[in-house]
């Protein structure tokens, strides 16, 4: 399957803009942007998700991979 990673990212940026808070539209912004390479990028998202939400596995699991020092594997 071939995804495209920046029709995503133009949809999900639209729903963040319309429901900043909510936690599952910046998670997967987050990952569509990490999935096109844009690490800087999909952190900045994941935080925003943790803010919301600070047990949100998938941000902890997505930060992991992009600061593995700073955020420990959740389940080793």
């Amino acid at each position: 399957i071939e995804w495209d990673w920046k029709a995503a990212e133009t949809a999900l940026r639209l729903s963040v803009d319309l429901d900043p808070s909510n936690a599952s539209a910046h998670r997967v912004l987050g990952h569509a942007l990490s999935q096109s390479g844009r690490q800087a990028e999909a952190e900045e998202q994941y935080k925003v998700v943790l803010l919301l939400d600070p047990r949100n596995e998938a941000a902890l699991s997505g930060m992991h991979r992009i600061k593995p020092t700073e955020f420990p594997e959740l389940h080793p």
